[in-house]
């Protein structure tokens, strides 16, 4: 820190952790930062990325696995089970959206949702906000915890609402308010991002607590790999 160079307003952001800058940022300043901050201009670059993970419903006492596949430009599978109680995938491939699931069965995504799950397969927008988002609106400074967060309200392109909470500091998301779109309706979910950790040049939170309709759950990644060989059949709609 070139302490010499700060005068009175410099030596206050300082002290009083960032809170006077924080009041001059515009919304996309801070959305801009919070997009260098995540890798952006790492994230445009990848080619394919795979995740995996468990995740945990303790009120429900149930466990089990999570695996994301993403492939540029516009292709995501998802895999979630629970031993002996749920096995479901739902997958993009640049076309047609679908879902199985061993309680539901088989059945092709449309409408809102499929403009969702559209969103979710461009992974690479993720280093680019403006792809994912339009109007957004600086709401003010608040405490999020141990941290000092911008509250951001924005919409999604494909017309959902969302609030980004975005650490003053570090410029990282550490909460995330969207509405999800699902067969019964949109219902909103709450994230909570932590334990964030570099991965190729790229932040990802580690650990993510997520509030739906009253309940929680908490997803832990254990890898998360770049770049790797992903076959475009695997994100094709079965047969059956």
């Amino acid at each position: 820190m070139k302490t010499r160079i700060l005068g009175i307003a410099g030596l206050t952001a300082v002290l009083l952790g960032a809170s006077v800058v924080a009041q001059r940022l515009t919304a996309e300043q801070v959305l801009d930062k919070a997009e260098a901050a995540a890798g952006g201009a790492k994230i445009r670059t990848l080619k394919s990325i795979h995740v995996k993970g468990t995740f945990q419903a303790p009120a429900q006492k149930l466990s089990g696995t999570i695996e994301i596949y993403f492939k540029a430009p516009n292709k995501v599978l998802v895999r979630q089970t629970i031993p002996g109680v749920l096995e479901q995938t739902s997958g993009f491939d640049g076309k047609v959206g679908w879902e199985k699931s061993n309680m539901t069965g088989l059945r092709e995504i449309k409408g809102k949702e499929l403009e969702q799950l559209k969103s979710a397969a461009n992974f690479t927008s993720v280093g680019n906000w403006r792809k994912q988002y339009r109007n957004p609106r600086l709401r003010g400074v608040q405490k999020l915890g141990n941290h000092e967060v911008y509250v951001i309200d924005l919409t999604t392109t494909h017309g959902t609402k969302a609030t980004l909470y975005i650490d003053t500091r570090e410029f990282l998301v550490r909460r995330d308010d969207s509405e999800v779109v699902t067969p019964q309706g949109s219902i909103v979910a709450t994230s909570l991002l932590e334990d964030y950790r570099r991965v190729d040049g790229i932040m990802y939170p580690f650990r993510v607590r997520q509030q739906v309709s009253g309940m929680e759950s908490v997803i832990y990644l254990q890898q998360v790999r770049h770049n790797v060989p992903i076959n475009d059949s695997l994100f094709r709609k079965p047969k059956q």
